[in-house]
């Protein structure tokens, strides 16, 4: 593990970007087949090899750690010393959770050690996006931690770009051909509707500071 960590840090390091360290399971979403145990040791080594080199642990910023895994304590405390966060994700493909569920899920992120909480459904339907973007209302003014709250699918998409808005921390956008998850765009894409979106807030705020001066 520790000369794959040294070689995708050194990757990394030219780009001056922080990275967060990520092992999606195909249960998750992703395409690798592991086991609970082989799970926790393989990032628990991954841990360890930053902690042992400088070079890595200037670049690993946060390790993604799967709720469903039961081991996002251990590894937060594992993490802890060196000085990376955890991110606590949980991912639903089959349906999106009602809405006190999934609040209950970033909660327990919370509580277990995570320094960022991350859910991420497939709707099936424009309310069910509605009702994840209400989530990351509520958690906002009840977690004391960053969430990430994410649509996926194309009718997810409006999640990714304007997320922001309703107290999602930050959104996820592919560097290359290849998103690693439904309705990912591109990075160019996503960081101009950000803009353009930023743009129109303070356009409205411009406005609206003009309509009340002219009462």
């Amino acid at each position: 593990v520790w000369p794959a960590v040294q070689q995708v840090a050194a990757a990394v390091a030219t780009t001056r970007l922080p990275l967060l360290a990520t092992l999606r399971t195909s249960a998750e979403g992703g395409g690798v087949e592991i086991d609970d145990d082989a799970y926790r040791a393989l990032l628990s080594a991954v841990l360890a090899a930053c902690s042992q080199d400088e070079a890595a642990r200037q670049v690993v910023t946060a390790l993604d750690v799967e709720l469903a895994r039961d081991c996002v304590s251990e590894l937060a405390a594992l993490a802890g010393p060196s000085g990376i966060d955890v991110l606590a994700s949980a991912h639903f493909f089959s349906s999106a959770p009602a809405e006190d569920e999934i609040v209950s899920v970033l909660e327990r992120m919370e509580t277990q050690g995570a320094q960022v909480a991350k859910v991420a459904v497939m709707p099936a339907s424009q309310d069910d996006v509605a009702r994840l973007l209400r989530v990351a209302v509520r958690a906002r003014g009840r977690l004391q931690v960053p969430v990430i709250a994410i649509a996926m699918g194309e009718d997810g998409v409006i999640s990714r770009l304007a997320g922001g808005v309703f107290g999602s921390a930050l959104t996820f956008a592919t560097a290359g051909a290849t998103a690693s998850a439904p309705g990912q765009l591109p990075v160019a894409q996503v960081r101009s509707a950000m803009e353009e979106l930023e743009a129109s807030e303070e356009r409205a705020s411009a406005w609206s500071g003009s309509a009340l001066e002219g009462r």
